[in-house]
């Protein structure tokens, strides 16, 4: 399987030279050691996946005195310098050889091992065999059984060449010549393959593993430890809001993941997932009217897997990925907020706004250049409500409209406009209907073929009302959004109880019957309300 050659003078040299040249090795053996300790010290199965020379065998007897070793080696001469080790260590009735090699074919679940081990053995694999191997050694742990794997593991490009820069200083240390050093640096793309610790993740998760946590990264080597839940036991809890977005992260990237992930979410694309985005965004709003902080924790869960997957479909395409996103309002916070975070001073709310909104305009120069723009009021209101249900950014426009003196000298004026909208959208009804573009009792009908225009313009009459009636809001401080919210809320309040009245079937009724269902709805309500300790809906 490996692509270094154990069986020849790599292998060799494997424990006069080769070991002591990669950095934070012994450490990693000792610290998986004291990790298994700790954590399954009653084991009695162990299975050890490449111990090459046997090195690490002293450690993990004494990590776990009550357990059977297994070992699994694939190199010739490693299994011989391993058996000379075990022999040096009178071992030999506590350690025994498997096959040289794990099988492709899972053992019957659950895996049989309390613990498996496999320590620097990853990264000599291309990325498709490293993957194929972690789903193995998963199948093989047992419930409860803990997993203890270590691997080179580069950190992201652009920062490769300061650990370049050590690891070189390092080998020279050793005595390592020229040559062989360049040898060694140009070798890492080539026989030694980075393992991702995203895709570590998403496979043990994948296998029912619970989050693997990272106990070391020494250079580019990494060591992390992971467990499988006994059967009807919960997954470990977060320790820590950071480890619990980086747990959804792993979730969300297997989902999408082409090798075993979820056909729906591998279809979805940012604009597919735009309604459930606006629907979870209201429901969240929903929940805070409501009150109901069990609830609203949900659903500010379902809005936070939204950005998390728009992230995540981001980062497919290297576009953007969440430390981005995360990274980015942390820094506009920071730089919007110089009174808390830069020593500033903010007078009073004023002065904060007119601090915010200067800071806003810089941005806003910065990225579209030196040419100022002719409709600056009109550019900031199109990018403020953009996202904004059109009910709330009615409110927005007009209130900033009103804020730069495009406003009614009175309130009369605005009722005045009301009835002037309400009388253009009569006419326009009129119309549309007389060609046929709308009829009386079924708004969900598709259109008609002649009425496009005149549809079209009775729409944009209804509108201008709302936009109109949007304005008697805010000249008399009511907000519309949650009027209309309480309304709703209301509606369905009665129309479940006139629902009930009838067993649930409303077909056939009569427009009276259902009215005067209606109406007892209405004056039960109005009942329960007026009794005491009842909060009225």
């Amino acid at each position: 399987m490996s692509l270094l050659d154990f069986e020849g003078n790599y292998g060799r040299q494997y424990n006069d030279r080769i070991r002591s040249l990669i950095p934070g090795y012994d450490a990693i053996l000792e610290i998986g050691a004291a990790t298994l300790a700790a954590r399954c010290p009653q084991a009695q199965t162990a299975l050890v996946v490449g111990p090459g020379s046997g090195q690490e065998l002293s450690g993990l007897l004494w990590a776990l005195p009550r357990a059977q070793l297994t070992l699994v080696e694939p190199s010739e001469q490693m299994r011989l310098l391993c058996s000379a080790e075990i022999e040096r260590l009178a071992a030999g009735d506590r350690v025994h050889w498997g096959p040289e090699q794990l099988q492709d074919e899972p053992p019957p679940a659950p895996g049989r091992f309390d613990a498996v081990i496999c320590h620097h053995v990853l990264h000599v694999l291309p990325p498709a065999q490293q993957r194929q191997l972690l789903d193995q050694l998963a199948a093989q742990l047992a419930p409860g059984g803990v997993l203890l794997v270590s691997s080179y593991s580069e950190p992201a490009a652009p920062d490769i060449e300061p650990w370049r820069a050590i690891a070189t200083a390092r080998f020279r240390g050793l005595g390592l010549d020229e040559p062989s050093v360049n040898e060694v640096l140009a070798s890492r793309n080539t026989k030694v393959f980075p393992l991702d610790p995203q895709r570590l993740e998403w496979r043990l998760l994948a296998a029912g593993l619970e989050p693997p946590t990272q106990l070391l990264q020494a250079l580019c080597n990494r060591l992390w430890v992971s467990r499988r839940p006994l059967a009807g036991e919960a997954g470990a809890a977060p320790d820590g809001a950071a480890e619990a977005i980086g747990r959804l992260q792993a979730v969300v990237a297997q989902l999408r993941n082409p090798e075993g992930g979820c056909p729906w979410d591998l279809e979805q694309t940012h604009n597919s997932l735009l309604p459930y985005l606006l629907e979870e965004a209201h429901e969240v709003a929903d929940a805070i009217r409501q009150g109901d902080a069990r609830h609203l924790a949900e659903e500010l869960g379902d809005l936070l897997l939204q950005v998390v997957l728009h992230a995540q479909i981001a980062s497919e395409d290297h576009r953007f990925n969440l430390c981005q996103v995360a990274t980015g309002i942390s820094d506009k916070l920071v730089r919007r907020h110089p009174h808390v975070f830069a020593g500033g001073k903010a007078a009073d709310r004023a002065a904060l706004r007119q601090s915010w909104d200067s800071i806003k305009a810089q941005e806003r120069s910065e990225r579209q250049g030196s040419t100022p723009s002719t409709s600056p009021l009109s550019d900031q209101l199109a990018r403020k409500v953009r996202g904004q249900p059109a009910l709330a950014g009615a409110m927005t426009i007009s209130r900033q409209a009103a804020a730069a003196g495009f406003e009614w000298d009175d309130l009369n004026g605005v009722w005045a406009k009301v009835h002037e909208e309400l009388d253009e959208l009569k006419e326009a009804v009129a119309l549309a209907w007389s060609e046929g573009g709308i009829a009386a009792g079924s708004p969900g009908r598709a259109p008609a073929s002649g009425d496009s225009a005149a549809r079209a313009h009775a729409e944009t009459e209804l509108g201008d009302v709302l936009f109109t009636l949007v304005n008697v809001g805010r000249w008399c401080r009511l907000d519309p959004e949650e009027g209309l919210a309480g309304t709703n809320r209301r509606f369905l309040d009665r129309f479940s109880r006139l629902e009930a009245a009838l067993g649930g079937d409303l077909g056939g009724r009569s427009l009276s019957e259902l009215e005067q269902h209606w109406q007892q709805a209405k004056a039960a309500i109005r009942a329960e309300a007026s009794q005491p300790n009842i909060e009225p809906i």
